[in-house]
């Protein structure tokens, strides 16, 4: 934390000064009038600069192999169950690097006074390369309509912090533009679950997967040359569909959905499943997000319709607000495609769906669904390869469904020729 010099009115009336901690000058200040009415001044300590036997050599550049040596240890120390707090102070009291030791140091009594690892590590290394950051903290509870307003706030404050940093005015014209190519956008990605909760599905597996996370989240309406993108799939569709065609070489014998975060090591995983087993990939979680058409006239609620979308992003809006956001969702999803067949991802460090494992296997057998669970490392195939990946499935696929491969070759090979 940061400490910070104040002169300040007491309750009594008094004038007072001293020192106070904080983790910024809001911070400061909140503690402060634990104690007085009205903060006169307020002024933050400078640290010492090291003296030349302790200075740190090379400027603010981290070195890049004692930062990914901390984000290993990260990585085996929280899977052993300690906590955040004590395992960063442990990373931190083995470290070798001078630059890296002091800023975990730092870190480590931001998370034990209750502040966050994101919001510690960005402050301190951030700060300290003199990159502005405004972070924004929305309450993600989204079925309290209360918390929306909150986070207009939040968004509201953003915007007067870029205004001010950048000397340059927010917009209106231009952002009603995007959000208008956005809707339309929305609109088109919304057709295609129609599309694909048919008997004839076509942008399925890697591609719609690719397609959503490059041309619409990405983009967000942004760049208008992106809707002849989208334009000329949407009329590729259309045709596929009129026409019937089967997007695999093989007919699909089962319809799935994907449940959780997929691993970004394999993103050709689906269409494995799809030409080796038969198992068409017709959605993703990641996909089913927020897709109420955002305001395009009046400014306040359009920021009230940012926060609601910031609210239902990608993994907010089915990790956030209670277990019926993603395991009762799941069944209407199956429904609503016409799925037998569910693909569970499990991230061996974050471990979202975990909890909930029991219930989610029970209540699959209860409807009839087929559910695997295939662990993954989301970034890393060190811990858990695409071969694991695949033999999971192919465990179950013999095992329980004593099923036979669509395609015998696609079930023993080597992952350096696969991506």
């Amino acid at each position: 934390m940061a400490t910070y010099k104040y002169t300040a009115i007491s309750k009594d009336g008094v004038k007072v000064s001293g020192v106070v901690e904080g983790f910024n000058e809001f911070d400061a200040v909140d503690r402060i009038k634990q104690d007085c009415d009205i903060v006169l001044k307020l002024t933050e300590v400078e640290e010492k600069k090291p003296g030349l036997l302790s200075m740190e050599i090379g400027g603010n550049r981290l070195n890049a192999k004692a930062f990914s040596l901390m984000c290993a240890q990260f990585s085996i120390i929280l899977q052993s169950g300690i906590p955040i707090g004590r395992t960063v102070r442990l990373i931190g009291d083995k470290m070798t690097d001078k630059k890296l030791k002091g800023i975990l140091k730092k870190v480590a009594e931001d998370v034990e006074a209750g502040r966050s690892v994101a919001t510690s590590f960005q402050e301190r290394r951030l700060k300290k390369l003199g990159i502005p950051t405004f972070p924004l903290t929305l309450p993600v509870r989204y079925d309290d309509e209360d918390t929306v307003e909150c986070g207009a706030q939040d968004m509201w404050h953003c915007i007067k912090w870029v205004e001010e940093l950048t000397g340059e005015k927010w917009d209106w014209e231009h952002y009603f533009t995007v959000i208008k190519r956005f809707n339309e956008q929305t609109k088109m990605e919304m057709e295609k679950w129609e599309m694909n909760s048919t008997p004839h599905p076509q942008l399925i597996g890697p591609a719609y997967e690719l397609f959503r996370k490059w041309n619409y989240e990405m983009d967000g309406g942004l760049n208008p040359d992106v809707m002849k993108t989208f334009y000329k799939v949407r009329k590729l569709m259309y045709k596929s569909y009129d026409e019937k065609c089967n997007p695999y070489r093989h007919p699909m014998k089962y319809r799935a959905v994907v449940w959780s975060c997929p691993a970004h090591y394999y993103a050709n995983f689906s269409n494995w499943l799809a030409n080796a087993w038969g198992i068409g990939v017709l959605v993703e979680m990641e996909s089913l997000n927020f897709t109420k058409e955002l305001n395009t006239t009046d400014k306040d609620e359009a920021i009230r319709d940012l926060a609601r979308l910031y609210e239902r992003m990608v993994m907010r809006k089915h990790t956030n607000g209670g277990y019926v956001h993603v395991l009762d969702e799941l069944w209407k999803v199956c429904e609503q495609f016409n799925a037998n067949f569910i693909i569970m991802y499990q991230h061996v460090c974050c471990k979202t769906m975990a909890g909930l494992q029991g219930l989610f296997d029970e209540q699959a057998r209860e409807r009839g669904l087929h559910l695997i669970w295939v662990e993954h490392d989301l970034m890393d195939p060190r811990t858990v390869s695409r071969r694991d990946m695949r033999a999971k499935v192919t465990n179950y696929m013999r095992a329980i469904i004593q099923a036979e491969p669509t395609d015998e070759s696609l079930i023993e090979f080597e992952d350096d020729i696969t991506w």
